[in-house]
């Protein structure tokens, strides 16, 4: 046991989607995920990974951060740190999202936070949010997103 604890550490691989939703309309996500891992292990040609992940994705009408554990197989090919290609991936995330310009049907300069989903097969992502006003004076109280795009 102790020997198998000596031969693993702590790496991150940076993720990248580019989505349509109903809250943000186009946005493109930058965020990475940390994994403990063997340190023989190579994802060069393919990898299982889980771990905590965080991402920043400014899009048209807004800006959303997210954190929250994650699991996909994919690979990095030439790129060390970078996962580009996600064959099948899902994870549950806390997201703050912050609107502005004129976002419609939200209205600009609210706050929201809440959950989401996210799916992923073959690089083609699906989520889905649910998210609770933190504005006061917001006419929109709860938000529900759903998104299409490519990535993790």
């Amino acid at each position: 046991m102790r020997a198998e604890l000596e031969n693993t550490e702590w790496r991150w691989y940076g993720l990248i989607r580019a989505r349509y939703s109903s809250s943000q309309l186009l946005s493109v996500g930058l965020g990475a995920i940390f994994v403990e891992q063997p340190k023989s292990e190579n994802c060069a040609v393919g990898c299982m990974l889980h771990g905590w992940q965080l991402a920043v994705e400014p899009g048209v009408y807004g800006l959303q951060g997210s954190v929250g554990w994650g699991r996909l197989a994919g690979e990095t090919g030439q790129l060390q740190h970078l996962i580009p290609t996600v064959y099948f991936g899902c994870a549950a995330r806390g997201a703050v999202l912050r609107t502005w310009g004129g976002s419609r049907p939200i209205e600009p300069g609210q706050t929201f936070a809440g959950v989401e989903a996210n799916f992923s097969i073959l690089r083609i992502n699906l989520a889905a949010a649910v998210m609770h006003s933190l504005s006061s004076n917001s006419p929109d109280e709860w938000l529900y997103s759903g998104s299409i795009g490519w990535g993790f």
